[in-house]
């Protein structure tokens, strides 16, 4: 992974009331959540995260990014959760 923007991250968050969401359509370890937290770490800012947190099956890709949590739909209301 290239080394992350941890200031254009502070200044984004700066913007969105110091919350960020990162969706990853695979596992979290390992993977954007964990780099930008780690960025981070040191700063008062809320990292939320989308990612798959069990075994796929099989099903139509609409279905299974749905079902975990990845579709349009699924990501805004994560979103309107962590502004509320």
């Amino acid at each position: 992974m290239q080394p992350i923007d941890r200031e254009g991250l502070i200044s984004n968050a700066a913007e969105t009331g110091n919350k960020i969401l990162t969706v990853e359509d695979h596992y979290g370890a390992g993977g954007v959540h964990e780099a930008v937290c780690s960025a981070l770490a040191l700063e008062s800012i809320q990292v939320h995260a989308i990612y798959v947190t069990e075994i796929p099956h099989s099903g139509k890709p609409d279905e299974l990014i749905d079902l975990h949590g990845l579709s349009a739909n699924k990501i805004a209301d994560k979103v309107r959760e962590i502004c509320a």
